[in-house]
């Protein structure tokens, strides 16, 4: 997926789930207009439920209030600085008593 355009899109209709979102037995989203209409999934034809996707209409809540948050490109992440490789460290190990060996 290569917008979060494409998570808030309902698989029916294609447009953004506005006025709730629900959820089929197995986890697909569909708008509240489309799941009206339907009794199975049409993408698994699971069941339908009456459950709302709580953590997809957070998203579209987030995505409403801010939408260049989600639209922006990702950071490239900065090069690490080269630096030369030390020796690796050797730790002297304790006896029982706290004796060095």
């Amino acid at each position: 997926m290569d917008n979060i355009l494409d998570l808030l899109e309902c698989c029916v209709c294609t447009e953004l789930m506005f006025g709730g979102i629900y959820i089929c037995t197995v986890g697909h989203s569909l708008c509240s207009k489309c799941s009206r209409h339907l009794r199975y999934c049409p993408m698994c034809n699971s069941s339908m439920k009456s459950t709302h996707n709580i953590s997809m209409e957070k998203l579209l809540k987030a995505f409403m209030a801010n939408p260049l948050l989600f639209t922006a490109k990702k950071p490239t992440p900065a090069a690490a600085p080269k630096t030369k490789e030390a020796a690796p460290k050797t730790r002297k190990r304790r006896g029982r008593k706290g004796i060095k060996q």
